[in-house]
This record gives structure tokens, C-alpha cells and sequence, in this order.
């Protein structure tokens, strides 16, 4: 979809939806802010999402994209969380696909240990996955913060 189709989507959908909703919250001003640019005229909350956002900011030895089978050029989604049936891993993989489909060079990661996991190993290891998606175990917490660089950064 162009990026002026999605754009007024939003425009059209995110006013109506919020002026339904109990109560509106957001991760951070900044979000505040782009809600208020599609056009919500509600309250919006501030919520902060409890992550310290200091260990991504300066990363000594960040982990190279090319070590999941990415290259520089590729855009890479990533899903950091627990494998785990109630995630809907399923309606993100099968979105996923769609905007593969569509846009080259668009990659997903997920990164993550749980139930599912096994599941997921064999699903994306199948070849018709095997050049888009990538499954990396969980890290230890400093390692997790050296997956993010390569993504922000590159």
C-alpha cells in the first residue's frame, strides 16, 4: 500500500477509534504528539512502557545483521517477546508475508523462547521461509541490547 494511502487511512481511522475508547494512553510524548498529527482530539494518557532505553543507546559491540543471514540493504521487523500461543504469532507471520509480497528486501526476526518455539522452528525453517524470516533463541539480557543497534542504526 503507498505510504499516502496508509497515511490517510490512519487519518481516517485513528479519530473515530480513539473518541470510542474509554481511555487513550501512549508510550511517550512523542507518541502523543503523532496521534495528535492523525487527527486524535481526545485525551491521551502518557504511559511510559517501563523500558530503560539507556543500554540501546550505546552498544559496544553490537551483534551484525549479516549473522541472522540479513544484508545492509534489508529492512528488518522484529518481534522480541515469549513464543507463545496467546502472542498470535500466527496473524504476525501471515501479515508478515503479505508485506514481503510486497516490499523487497523486508525481513522479520523473531527473538524469543516459549511453548511455541519448536512450532516456530520448523514453520519458518520450511523454503519458502527460509530467505525472510529468522528464529534466535532468547538472549541474555546484555546480549538482547546488542540485537537492537544493527537494526536502528545500519
Amino acid at each position: 500500500m503507498p505510504d499516502s494511502v496508509s497515511l490517510a487511512a490512519l487519518q481516517a481511522y485513528m479519530p473515530g477509534f480513539c473518541r470510542a475508547c474509554d481511555l487513550v494512553i501512549a508510550p511517550s510524548e512523542g507518541m502523543r504528539e503523532a496521534m495528535r498529527r492523525f487527527g486524535v482530539d481526545v485525551d491521551i494518557d502518557v504511559v511510559p512502557n517501563g523500558v530503560d532505553l539507556q543500554p540501546f543507546q550505546q552498544i559496544e559491540h553490537p551483534i551484525d545483521r549479516s549473522s541472522f543471514g540479513f544484508e545492509t540493504s534489508d529492512v528488518v521487523l522484529i518481534f522480541v517477546g515469549r513464543l507463545g500461543a496467546e502472542k498470535n504469532l500466527t496473524f504476525l507471520v501471515r501479515s508478515f508475508a503479505g508485506t514481503a509480497q510486497a516490499y523487497d528486501h523486508v525481513k522479520l526476526l523473531l527473538i524469543g523462547k516459549g511453548l511455541s518455539e519448536t512450532t516456530w522452528k520448523t514453520r519458518l525453517s520450511g523454503r519458502n521461509w527460509r530467505a525472510t524470516c529468522a528464529l534466535q533463541a532468547w538472549y541474555p539480557t546484555t546480549k538482547c541490547h546488542a540485537t537492537w543497534p544493527w537494526v536502528m542504526h545500519s
